[in-house]
């Protein structure tokens, strides 16, 4: 398990736009690691049978890596594509570390 100190910070930046949304290491969530959005109650965690997600408080999933079986996750959130749903619109995002 990583520790916090080894953990980068990430971002998730909306293509075809300027938006972006910072997430920062914080305390391990269901015994894994764990990052939260700067400005919201979003966390990006491992969550059972879906592998690496991005969850509100009630673990309602918000965004999914794209193409990304969890086989082949690892202790951190890949890298590349995800796609979030908000009501009935869809978003393609790229998850950068800082």
């Amino acid at each position: 398990m990583i520790n916090l100190s080894e953990k980068p910070s990430l971002e998730f930046r909306r293509r075809n736009e300027s938006s972006t949304y910072r997430y920062h290491p914080c305390d391990p969530i269901n015994g894994f690691p764990a990052w939260k959005r700067e400005n919201a109650d979003l966390h990006v965690i491992q969550l059972e049978g879906f592998g690496w997600v991005c969850v509100d408080n009630q673990n309602q999933i918000h965004a999914i890596p794209w193409g990304v079986p969890t086989t082949l996750m690892n202790e951190r959130p890949p890298a590349g594509e995800w796609v979030s749903k908000k009501g009935d619109i869809s978003y393609v995002y790229d998850l950068v570390y800082l």
